[in-house]
């Protein structure tokens, strides 16, 4: 296949630094993307409508919580509303409307499912942020991951392919947990637990995982994709309360300080008996790119990869054949796919230059760059 770039290529990137987060609009009409000096910028079909500064440092995350309100995470969590201009048909204005502060915790992710208008917001103190649609304020989720490990924070939150009112939430990159997190309307997240990682490589960490349909799929520090069908035993499922900083239970807390100690038994075991069970597992892991991988997504039967090695790669979902190359002029930061459901494969990709990209793949790959 060759590749082909349109558009002026000749002004400064749009964005002052790298380019640190990008996301959708539910119906696919607008994009976002996020740079490391706070610089917020709406895109349509690869055109630039709007900017505005939404905070002085680095945006770690986006998301859209509806088809005209962004989620930004920076100093806080910050709502934008996305409105026609008045003085240009072509261009749109930025307002922003609220901000909560995560008091000393960064926001690591986010993640919206789109047929719900929920957003989850994955935080670094190990916690879950959840906005319903309506609501003023954001729900707060403790205690869902377990603490066996250094780093235990969730670090990539996205919807199920298959279940509209799921979102699949990995925490510990080195050594991924995934929790099906069903979110509703009567303020609880019911948790279903899955498998977790188990190849033992300390050298690597785990940056993008997924589960796709009937297996799970891991990108890696190395550049490796690893990939397994599960043998996933579901547990019973949880019901889990939010709990507000207002209103802590005393009850609770010494409840959990007395099972603490016991957990942590269990968990000891659990630990021993995964690693027997792992030597029968069918592991299978491939290099598919030089550097750290650092996008994985499932696009109708093709599998989409990014890499700090500057390559956006498409694979053939069933076999695995590369189909599809693009280079960027830098180390990718960050991709997210089209949600619009057609035959052709639109990304918006972005770089540690600040360049933003739009791709379309239809044979052969061509794209826009800014």
């Amino acid at each position: 296949n060759s590749v082909s770039i349109t558009g002026d290529t000749e002004h400064l990137p749009p964005h002052q630094g790298a380019v640190t987060a990008v996301a959708w609009s539910p119906d696919g009409k607008f994009s976002a993307s996020g740079g490391e000096h706070g610089d917020l910028i709406v895109w349509q079909g690869g055109v630039l409508l709007g900017i505005a500064k939404a905070a002085t440092r680095c945006i770690s995350a986006l998301t859209f919580h509806s088809s005209h309100i962004i989620l930004v995470a920076c100093d806080g969590i910050s709502l934008w509303q996305i409105s026609d201009s008045a003085q240009n048909v072509k261009a749109v204005s930025l307002t922003h409307r609220t901000l909560w502060q995560t008091k000393g915790v960064c926001v690591l992710c986010m993640g919206t499912l789109p047929n719900l208008g929920t957003s989850v917001c994955g935080l670094s103190d190990g916690y879950l942020l959840v906005l319903q649609p309506g609501d003023d304020d954001f729900q707060k989720f403790t205690d869902m991951f377990p603490r066996c490990y250094y780093d235990y924070s969730a670090f990539s939150i996205s919807p199920s392919d298959e279940e509209e009112e799921v979102s699949h939430v990995w925490h510990t990159m080195e050594k991924p947990h995934l929790i099906k997190m069903k979110l509703s309307k009567d303020k609880k997240a019911r948790i279903i637990k899955h498998i977790k990682w188990t190849p033992n490589k300390p050298s690597s960490f785990v940056t993008v995982p997924r589960l796709v349909k009937d297996k799970l799929l891991y990108g890696d520090s190395e550049g490796f994709l690893w990939s397994q069908t599960p043998h996933i035993e579901e547990q019973e499922e949880e019901e889990q309360e939010t709990e507000h900083e207002d209103k802590v239970k005393s009850e609770e807390k010494e409840e959990e300080e007395k099972e603490e100690e016991v957990k942590k038994e269990e968990e000891v075991e659990e630990e021993v008996e995964e690693e027997e069970e792992d030597a029968s597992k069918d592991w299978q892991k491939r290099k598919i790119h030089c550097d750290t991988i650092t996008a994985l997504h499932l696009v109708g039967d093709r599998i989409v990869t990014a890499s700090c090695d500057q390559d956006v790669k498409i694979w053939d979902g069933s076999t695995m054949k590369l189909i599809g190359q693009f280079r960027c002029r830098a180390p990718v930061s960050c991709l997210q796919p089209s949600p619009c459901k057609d035959s052709s494969v639109l990304l918006m990709v972005g770089d540690t230059l600040g360049t933003v990209y739009f791709l379309d793949w239809n044979t052969p790959l061509c794209g826009k760059s800014f």
